[in-house]
């Protein structure tokens, strides 16, 4: 299966695989929000076949629970049963993406970037950062800063740009610089 980069978690000691795409035995792809936990990579056991998530959904683990991030919001302590926290999230599952940073929830859509402290309530800290409206970019929390990197403008279309600029905030998406501006490797769609 194709997957988004965040669509796996480690949660309650376990692996979960969270959603995906998949092609069928005439290449037509389609989606899948089945759930699937393994405690040691080998073994896997499905616990739920379709959750209410969109498969391109973000997803993290964050106040003891796995959240999935669509144009809702979902948690589930177990994988089979998700719990609807939030209905109309002010962002596009498809150009979203969230990471916890610094005990906080943050949000990247397009070039808003969003915090939250519960998952439902989200104010915007930026609403026009530097970089061009993209999607499926990576967005990751490492040593105290936010790094957003990649994705692709006008995916499925003939005027398609994949995009390999990196971008770091240190003061938790509120300000950004550009980290790199030399192409150091061929742009990225979903880079993980």
């Amino acid at each position: 299966r194709d997957n988004s980069p965040n669509s796996i978690l480690v949660y309650n000691g376990a692996m979960w695989m969270l959603s995906g795409e998949t092609r069928d035995e005439n290449g037509i792809w389609y989606t899948l929000t089945d759930v699937w936990k393994s405690e040691n990579g080998i073994h896997w056991e499905l616990v739920n076949e379709q959750a209410p998530y969109k498969h391109i959904s973000s997803f993290v683990v964050y106040e003891n629970q796995m959240w999935a991030f669509d144009e809702n919001a979902y948690t589930s302590n177990d994988g089979a049963s998700w719990n609807l926290q939030s209905g109309g999230v002010p962002f596009e599952s498809f150009k979203t993406r969230v990471v916890v940073h610094n005990g906080e929830l943050i949000n990247v859509t397009k070039n808003r970037v969003y915090r939250s402290l519960n998952g439902t309530d989200w104010d915007i800290i930026n609403s026009n950062a530097p970089w061009s409206d993209r999607q499926l970019p990576r967005l990751v929390s490492f040593k105290g800063k936010l790094w957003f990197i990649g994705g692709v403008q006008n995916y499925g279309t003939a005027a398609v740009e994949v995009l390999n600029d990196i971008w770091q905030s240190g003061d938790g998406g509120v300000t950004w610089t550009q980290a790199h501006t030399s192409n150091i490797w061929p742009g990225r769609i979903w880079p993980t």
